[in-house]
């Protein structure tokens, strides 16, 4: 007789077991890199591009004192991309930027140098 009743309250604790673990969510650790982290531009207008890699929504970190000597497409998403990194010519002295992109708890810098017209190697 405790075999007939054992049995069935087992396998209905059993189910409850399976319904709790396959409807919990699982927290996804998040990730970012930026490929490459540092782009090197000469004085004319170009363009290059950069790898976003995570597993997350990212976005460009907005800065009251942005330049308008560079921009990207895209500037935020959803999961990897490539993203295009454009720069105007540049006639006057070499100019740098650090643009910080965040994804939930991490943030990365994508450095961008451009040179200037006058700007030589030589010494």
């Amino acid at each position: 007789m405790k075999k007939r009743i054992i049995l069935p309250v087992a396998a209905a604790g059993l189910i409850l077991t399976v319904m709790q673990f396959t409807g919990c969510e699982h927290y996804v650790l998040p990730e970012l890199t930026l490929s490459p982290d540092t782009l090197y531009f000469n004085a004319q207008a170009d363009s290059q591009l950069v790898s976003v890699n995570t597993n997350v929504i990212w976005y460009r970190e907005d800065d009251a004192t942005s330049e308008d000597w560079f921009s990207f497409s895209p500037s935020d998403g959803e999961g990897s991309d490539v993203m295009t990194v454009r720069v105007k010519a540049n006639s006057g002295s070499d100019r740098k930027a650090g643009i910080v992109f965040r994804s939930e708890t991490i943030s990365r810098t994508l450095h961008i140098f451009q040179e200037g017209e006058g700007f030589s190697t030589d010494d």
